[in-house]
């Protein structure tokens, strides 16, 4: 009786402990907040999602949406405060619009539904196109651009092979699985068990550690980071309050397709990868040599084999100019992505306006009506903002009012098309500057005739070059 006794006041003190040092953790690192406009949108299931706005700071700009890899949230793109890609793309004129899918910390569950049962499905099905329809409605956009940072950019792909790319004028993807065959993933299966059996425990596991990753720099199945290329300004609360407990559907969904190298969607009537040969988006492609889940020769075939010109990508290493191999998770965080990430980001985006705003902007039909109905049941607004802060007087800009025509520009105008101030500083820097840019791959040109010693010598310097 007295083991008993010791063993549940032990196990009380424990729980104690925990609960105290969560609290301590919860009021010394609060969740930063540094978007305008935060705005709850209902799916059609009636999950309230949420989305990040950051405005442009030199008044309307086109609209770009913002997804998050795995285990992570809207702050995937926010941080480091100041010297983000967010900072980079509003302060080049883009309205950027963040995003927690259902089943984060912002996100709980309506009544009667779990994140247990959460699958990445719902992430496609339901949670992104009421975030797109969301977007377009309030921007007044007919398109807007998507970034994705690995299950960002595979949602991007699913997207476009499910319902299209009417609303989409470029995509950028980081680090983004392709499919999974050719990779050795370590097994995730008991992190994935616990995401779906026992989420607290994962947390206090995942988040407990994460003030302390900076100086430990733990590496385990799903966090493949290249510790000496993250943002020195990253510090214990960045950490904390970035990472998430993904729900146990999903940790169980890209567990299983990592492993059995099957990435099926739609309850497996969707073959993602037979699809992606299809895509027909302009795609900006990022790669680092030491991503466990994109091999560069796979990324490499894909690119070229895609069956559109309008097409890049760039592969973050040492070898192409770069300052570190970069590897799958820290894309977004490096302490040099400013030259050799979010420059390029900027001239895709650039090299890609979108139509001009519609006189009338309307949301899809099936998503608006669903979103209403859900919010007239919840006695919701799902138009409001749930908190804002103003960035003062807007400044008016002219909008590009060059409209899409679905053709690829001639070889002769793209070659003549000029370089922003950004990128030409870029190629001028010193060696730790990336020569790793755009790699354009010409197979069609290939084919026809042989580059010349000085054209193939030329190819080396460190400018964009695009795959064909």
């Amino acid at each position: 009786m007295e083991i008993l006794f010791i063993i549940g006041a032990v196990l009380v003190g424990v729980g104690l402990l925990k609960l105290a040092y969560f609290v301590w953790l919860s009021v010394r690192y609060p969740e930063p907040m540094l978007a305008d406009e935060v705005h709850s949108v209902i799916t059609e299931d009636t999950w309230p999602i949420r989305l990040y706005r950051h405005k442009s700071k030199l008044g309307e700009g086109e609209p770009v949406f913002l997804c998050h890899a795995l285990a992570t949230n809207h702050l995937n793109y926010e941080l480091p405060a100041g010297k983000s890609l967010v900072s980079a793309l509003t302060e080049a004129g883009y309205d950027c619009w963040t995003i927690d899918l259902r089943g984060n910390r912002n996100t709980p569950p309506p009544k009667g539904m779990s994140r247990r049962n959460t699958h990445v499905d719902d992430y496609l099905t339901k949670d992104v196109p009421a975030a797109l329809s969301f977007i377009l409605e309030k921007t007044g956009y007919d398109q807007l651009h998507w970034i994705g940072h690995s299950m960002g950019g595979m949602l991007f792909y699913a997207y476009q092979a499910t319902l299209g790319n009417e609303h989409i004028a470029s995509a950028t993807t980081f680090g983004s699985p392709i499919g999974f065959k050719g990779t050795h993933v370590q097994d995730g299966a008991a992190i994935a068990w616990l995401a779906k059996t026992c989420p607290p425990l994962l947390s206090a596991v995942i988040r407990g550690a994460a003030p302390w990753a900076e100086w430990f720099k733990p590496q385990m199945p799903g966090l493949p980071i290249n510790w000496s290329n993250m943002h020195p300004d990253l510090g214990a609360r960045d950490y904390y309050n970035l990472l998430e407990v993904p729900p146990g559907g999903v940790a169980v969904d890209m567990n299983r397709w990592a492993i059995k190298r099957d990435w099926s969607m739609r309850n497996g009537e969707l073959d993602v990868p037979a699809k992606l040969r299809e895509g027909d988006t302009p795609l900006l492609a990022f790669f680092a040599p030491s991503d466990p889940f994109v091999k560069l020769p796979d990324a490499e075939d894909f690119m070229d084999n895609l069956p559109i010109d309008d097409k890049a990508m760039v592969v973050l290493s040492v070898e192409e100019g770069c300052a570190n191999d970069y590897n799958h998770c820290d894309i977004p965080f490096s302490p040099n992505a400013d030259i050799e990430v979010f420059v390029h980001v900027v001239e895709w985006l650039q090299e890609h306006p979108i139509s001009t705003k519609p006189a009338a902007p309307k949301r899809s039909s099936r998503v608006a009506s669903a979103a209403k109905l859900a919010a007239d049941a919840l006695g919701l607004d799902v138009s409001v903002p749930t908190t804002a802060k103003s960035n003062g007087e807007p400044i008016e800009i002219d909008v590009p009012t060059m409209k899409r025509t679905g053709k690829t520009p001639s070889k002769k105008k793209a070659a003549a098309k000029p370089k922003t101030k950004s990128v030409a500083k870029r190629k001028t820097a010193s060696k730790a500057s990336p020569k790793s840019s755009t790699k354009k791959k010409a197979a069609k040109a290939k084919s026809k005739t042989k580059a010349s010693p000085k054209k193939k010598a030329a190819a080396k310097k460190p400018k964009a070059k695009k795959s064909k």
